[in-house]
């Protein structure tokens, strides 16, 4: 994570392992069983075109939990779950299977598990 402070929560839970850091300068090369990706796609993206494809894709994580809002900041429904549920079910195909699609308190929540090989 980007925030000391949300590296601080994680690593209070005991048998939790967080690193502060910045995705789009580097993505950490070490395997982890699940990789948290809470809202952070979209911002990616924003920052530099196909960031966020690429970080799904670098992150050497068994599963990955990644979430995405629904609404805007004024809380209108404007498309984005479509918008991001196309994108992300498109961007994972080939590398994830995906094993749940939530919509939970505003948000959209994927778990996916990597593809045997990849």
């Amino acid at each position: 994570d980007i925030s000391g402070q949300c590296v601080n929560v994680i690593r209070a839970f005991g048998g939790a392992q967080a690193r502060l850091g910045d995705l789009l300068c580097a993505v950490p090369e070490e395997s982890a069983q699940v990789a948290l990706l809470f809202k952070v796609l979209p911002l990616l993206e924003r920052q530099r075109a196909g960031a966020a494809a690429d970080v799904l894709h670098r992150v050497q994580a068994e599963w990955i939990v990644a979430s995405f809002p629904t609404r805007s900041l004024g809380g209108r429904n404007v498309g984005m779950e479509k918008h991001y549920s196309d994108w992300f079910e498109s961007s994972a195909a080939q590398a994830f299977n995906i094993e749940r699609r939530d919509v939970l308190f505003g948000e959209l929540c994927y778990t996916v598990r990597r593809k045997a090989g990849d």
